[in-house]
């Protein structure tokens, strides 16, 4: 979570809220936040829904290690969004802002803008299924798409 006025937004937090007991949401927290925030954010996300929410600070395990264990990223506007990406799990934007970002990421189908809690709980549940996944054909043809364009590539 990025340390915004409202890390844990409404579209989150309906969507943790609303999510079926077996689905399960790790948060991350921001390495900038205090640790009242965190206490905060963590009281608030399990007041959400604790049965399926688990709470982490960037001291608790590496990125990569981290990504290594999801199906998807939701995040505001998060660098991370390149990072998943390199390791193969989509990210969900919810701000017009991570749009602008990584339109790019957006074009190959690596990143996915949504604005509501019903759009992201679709994206949740879909997001464990194999024909859902990025693969690394796909993660290649973008990054070509990226350097050569669409036209030169294929």
């Amino acid at each position: 979570l990025q340390p915004i006025e409202e890390p844990l937004g409404s579209v989150l937090f309906e969507a943790i809220q609303r999510c079926p007991d077996y689905v399960r949401w790790l948060i991350r927290m921001h390495p900038g936040m205090s640790r009242d925030v965190v206490e905060q954010i963590a009281a608030r996300a399990r007041a959400a829904n604790p049965a399926v929410v688990s709470i982490q600070t960037d001291a608790d395990e590496p990125l990569p290690v981290v990504l290594a264990q999801v199906d998807l990223h939701v995040t505001e506007y998060s660098s991370v969004v390149i990072e998943a990406a390199a390791c193969g799990v989509a990210s969900v934007l919810l701000s017009d802002q991570a749009c602008r970002l990584y339109r790019s990421y957006i074009d190959c189908g690596l990143a996915h803008r949504v604005r509501s809690s019903d759009e992201l709980l679709r994206f949740v549940l879909a997001a464990e299924r194999p024909e859902n996944q990025i693969t690394p054909k796909g993660l290649i043809d973008c990054a070509l798409d990226q350097i050569i364009g669409t036209e030169g590539y294929r």
